[in-house]
């Protein structure tokens, strides 16, 4: 983990073969952009830099490969707003409609997993579809590896690798980023 002040350069493994690494990021009402800014990975003291990319560039291209993150929530009767969270996170939609009964109300996101749910009954039960991306803050950082080894990250001749990510601002102050890497490890 570390915290998302500045830069930060995180030193990433090289024993085995390297599936995706994810950044994990997340903090009420903010969303991905308003962490962290903008990421670089250097092979072998910047002899080679595959990733060097601001945020928003990034969401883009990680929406066209993963697609949107869906989940349903089920909301009792309410009056007024209501906040509650869910595993979208980032770029929130919802669709709403209440159980059996003519009731106004809706759903919004309000960015980093939380949503707003406005009510005007306390006998009539909400439904809602979630769409997002980033379930939960995680952001992948590599292309959307194939199904066949061949086709991930090999960092085993690689000496060193290095992630190097940068806060968007003050708010990042508050917030912690964690580097998450999924290895090919035979057994």
């Amino acid at each position: 983990m570390v915290q998302t002040t500045g830069y930060e350069y995180i030193d990433l493994p090289t024993d085995h073969i390297t599936q995706q690494i994810y950044v994990k990021c997340l903090y009420a009402t903010r969303p991905f952009a308003d962490l962290l800014s903008e990421f670089k990975l250097s092979e072998d003291n910047d002899k080679r830099i595959p990733l060097d990319i601001p945020v928003d560039p990034l969401l883009n291209e990680v929406i066209e490969q993963w697609g949107l993150v869906m989940e349903t929530a089920y909301l009792t009767g309410v009056t007024g707003v209501t906040a509650f969270y869910a595993m979208p996170s980032d770029i929130g939609y919802g669709v709403y409609a209440p159980y059996g009964a003519a009731d106004a109300g809706t759903v919004w996101s309000t960015d980093g997993g939380q949503w707003q749910y406005l009510g005007t009954s306390t006998g009539i039960h909400h439904k809602a579809l979630l769409f997002g991306a980033l379930p939960h803050g995680v952001m992948p950082m590599l292309p959307k590896p194939g199904k066949e080894i061949a086709d991930w990250y090999d960092v085993t001749k690689l000496g060193s690798l290095r992630l190097r990510t940068k806060d968007a601002a003050s708010t990042a102050d508050v917030a912690t980023a964690e580097i998450i890497t999924t290895q090919y490890r035979p057994y």
